[in-house]
């Protein structure tokens, strides 16, 4: 088997469910697709496309010693079903993250596809819930869909059918539940219990916070040109020296005029005085404020090895980016850890130390986070929404969706294929994700995160927002009761074969950009101190250039770490004595330090101090020498925050409710990006950075709806007792208790429902500020209703006509934009 690709997914959906373009004159686009799915026609990231072909899914795909390179993506699985829902919800139309562009009449109602790009319009051939979904299942997994996953999908529709009389209704369900079944999206078939797995969506039960501490993991794709960011300049001794420098490198070094001088006569080093790249000075103050230090000569290695016996000794396959990257990221290359990740080790071993550990990778899957404790959260976030609700849009029956979804993606028995699982997991992280939703609109940024001037547009503001989600998932520590944070996010391409000098120059001028809105930003939430930056890239470059006016693939380069703890303002690591002799073949050096030497440092300042732990976390540290391994005491400030023991389990902690009031703003120019105060923010509205209506709308939630998107009133139809029989009476009488947020599509519910029915438009009016009229729903229809019975199945209930004194006022906003464009022309 396998996992699907998104943009085929979408694909498949348009095509057997008969889409339609309303406006003919456009041509069909999924606009943001690149955004929502991680995938879009012309739009490949890089020269490897959107996926590594050697990445695996953790558990049983990486165990299988599998690979599924599409699920790299799994980090867009809420973007990408919110999308989905959408689409049968809404129509082609930007509704609640859809794949549209807009829809003028508001995102209200399900089923009125008016303003939308385009709709499906498929129709089942019969209407009896067991050849409905046999024929979606044909149509979208080819006839996958069996066994207890085609049960419950069969009584959603049935229930659905018999408590509203809305065919139309009940489709749409059976088609988001399809969409969110392992039989859509891999093409195995998986063996589901539809019994719930056991996972919460609330945050651990915590007795005290310990001495918070986060790492941001910073990876420089592509290979940075590393001996242009870290230069000899000036007291140098020995054959080291900048005219070696600039003989070696020829073209492609840097004047020396230009770079900008640090002090590192206290480090050891070939030479008193070295110059950091130009386009870096905030980096280079950073330095001079001791809060940053570098790390020289550094690179992937499995043990110390020389000119002659390196290709023997090491394990990784070296000058390669997946290869390099694959190390960088595990750090294991005997693989005595399989499976696992560095950060994914480190909370690990933090968690039995009894910390609280969050670790979040930002627009990459989750691999670099995998470890051995299964109650350790690992999320992805995504870098232009940070963590997306699941399903927002659930307006007419609740949680109903999520909670079946839940169910069809459930235990499963030993013999389960691999990669439904993988899927499955992902749509658990979705469902999961709205406590992390809420911790991270809890913070207020200080600061704009929008860097001006940037050279490399795209890139770098998908880099920036990433940093932003960092920056407030931080704040939201202490809400999240977490004592230690891990992240790891990207940042590239600085692969530069071609035109390095101008290329490498736009480059960094971005990244010391964007890199000084973080800090500060740290240092406004006062947590600078608290917080450490460590930088890598795949492999330093050759020092000579090719016909390109680029430089190609090596090994050694410099890195550097960054925060207000550290005892910086130094060079560590050891700058070669002598760049000629250092060399390899093509002018490729020889790493004097492995990747092992800062991250010992940073785990032993996080808290992983002990022998035991050190070597679980870095199981080939004892490798190397002590004299090429860092230890915190050298890298870091001593650290006067005495660590309190946590005992008990406390109370729950939650980031839902009320959003932040007290985080300072910077300044007035500085405004904040999240609403202060909003005890009236509802679920049911579209959150800030989701597309959904031009104007808030009234919430049709009911008042027990809890921030975290589950609704009291809801029971599901299935449920995750397997010894329970399925009672259909029973059913229709927990349906009974949804509210619906139209009277008209159930009318003989309006009496047990009153009391819980939403006020009167006009009750409104302080949430609606627009003057548009609101337009009615219009009425439901099948095209081809198989026979007469089937026929009087689909409700009349729905159809509402409008006033015959104001039915001009629909055509307001037609006519305004006509006007509007007639002015223009």
């Amino acid at each position: 088997g396998s996992l699907r690709e998104p943009l085929l997914k979408v694909i498949a959906i348009m095509r057997s469910m008969e889409y339609v373009q309303t406006y003919t004159k456009l041509s069909v686009g999924l606009y943001g697709a690149i955004e929502s799915l991680g995938e879009m026609a012309y739009e490949i990231p890089s020269v490897f496309s959107f996926f590594l072909a050697n990445y695996a899914s953790p558990g049983g795909v990486s165990n299988a010693f599998l690979r599924s390179p599409e699920g790299i993506l799994s980090h867009k699985t809420p973007s990408m079903l919110n999308g989905m829902y959408s689409l049968v919800k809404f129509g082609l139309s930007e509704c609640y993250g859809g794949f549209g562009l807009y829809q003028r009449k508001g995102c209200d109602n399900e089923g009125v596809f008016d303003e939308a790009l385009g709709h499906l319009t498929y129709n089942p051939s019969f209407f009896d819930e067991d050849n409905v979904i046999d024929e979606l299942s044909t149509l979208l997994t080819s006839g996958r869909v069996i066994g207890p996953n085609q049960e419950l999908i069969q009584r959603a529709y049935l229930s659905i059918m018999s408590t509203n009389q809305n065919q139309a209704a009940a489709l749409r369900v059976a088609q988001q539940l399809i969409f969110s079944s392992a039989e859509f999206h891999t093409n195995g078939i998986p063996r589901n219990t539809n019994i719930r797995k056991d996972t919460s969506s609330t945050f651990a039960k915590k007795s005290c916070i310990q001495n918070y501490k986060a790492v941001v993991h910073l990876q420089l794709q592509g290979g940075l040109d590393s001996y242009n960011l870290l230069v000899p300049h000036s007291g140098c001794s020995g054959l080291a020296s900048y005219e070696q420098y600039a003989q070696v490198r020829g073209s492609m070094g840097l004047p020396k005029t230009s770079l900008l001088q640090i002090d590192a006569s206290s480090s050891s080093q070939p030479c008193d005085k070295f110059g950091i790249h130009p386009s870096m000075p905030f980096l280079k103050k950073l330095y001079d404020e001791k809060d940053a230090s570098f790390i020289a000569g550094i690179g992937v290695l499995s043990t110390p090895v020389t000119k002659n016996d390196y290709n023997e000794k090491t394990r990784t396959t070296l000058f390669a980016h997946n290869t390099m990257r694959d190390e960088l990221g595990r750090l294991d290359p005997y693989l005595s850890m399989g499976g696992t990740g560095l950060l994914g080790r480190f909370a690990d071993d933090l968690t039995t130390k009894g910390y609280s550990v969050n670790s979040f990778s930002v627009d990459s899957g989750v691999q670099r986070l995998e470890g051995k404790t299964p109650t350790t959260v690992k999320k992805a976030l995504d870098s232009k929404n940070g963590i997306q609700r699941f399903n927002p849009s659930d307006i007419e029956f609740g949680d109903f969706i999520g909670q079946q979804a839940e169910l069809l993606n459930g235990k499963v028995d030993g013999y389960n294929n691999v990669f439904s699982d993988a899927w499955s997991e992902s749509l658990y992280d979705a469902r999961n994700a709205n406590e992390y939703y809420w911790a991270q609109q809890k913070t207020n940024v200080t600061e704009e995160f929008l860097a001006e001037d940037l050279i490399d547009g795209k890139k770098s503001e998908k880099f920036n927002d990433g940093l932003k989600t960092i920056a407030q998932m931080i704040g939201s520590s202490e809400c999240r009761g977490s004592d230690r944070d891990l992240f790891y996010i990207e940042y590239g391409n600085f692969d530069h074969h071609k035109k390095m000098i101008e290329e490498l120059a736009n480059k960094l001028s971005d990244f010391d950009k964007i890199l000084a809105s973080f800090v500060d930003e740290m240092k406004a939430q006062a947590l600078w101190d608290q917080v450490t930056i460590v930088v890598s890239s795949d492999f330093g470059r050759t020092l000579t250039g090719n016909s390109a006016a680029g430089t190609d693939h090596g090994w050694s380069g410099h890195s550097f770490i960054l925060g207000g703890a550290l005892d910086g303002g130094k060079i560590h690591g050891k700058y070669p004595s002598d760049l000629k002799e250092s060399q390899l073949s093509r002018s490729r050096v020889i790493p004097e330090v492995p990747w092992e030497a800062q991250w010992n440092a940073v785990a032993q300042w996080l808290g992983i101090e002990d022998e035991q732990g050190l070597s679980h976390a870095l199981p080939n540290r004892l490798s190397f020498p002590s004299t090429m391994i860092l230890d915190r005491k050298n890298v870091f400030l001593p650290d006067d925050l005495i660590n309190t023991s946590c005992e008990g389990e406390g109370e729950p902690i939650s980031c839902s409710g009320t959003l932040a009031t007290n985080v300072p703003t910077a300044s007035s120019s500085h405004p904040s990006t999240i609403s202060s105060s909003s005890p009236s923010l509802s679920p049911s509205l579209p959150p800030s950075g989701e597309k959904g209506t031009p104007t808030p709308r009234p919430s049709h939630i009911p008042s027990s709806f809890s921030p975290n998107g589950q609704s009291s009133s809801l029971v599901p139809i299935a449920t995750d007792n397997d010894n329970q029989s399925w009672n259909p009476s029973q059913t229709l009488n927990r349906l009974s208790s949804i509210p619906s947020p139209n009277p008209m599509l159930a009318p003989s519910l309006i009496p047990a429902l009153s009391p819980s029915l939403p006020p009167s438009p006009s009750q409104h009016t302080s949430l609606t500020p627009s003057k548009r009229p609101s337009l009615a729903p219009v009425k439901e229809y099948t095209s081809k209703p198989s026979n007469e019975s089937t026929r009087n199945q689909v409700s009349e209930n729905s159809i509402i006509t409008s006033s015959g004194e104001t039915w001009w006022l629909h055509f307001v906003p037609t006519l305004a934009v006509f006007l509007v464009t007639l002015r223009l022309l």
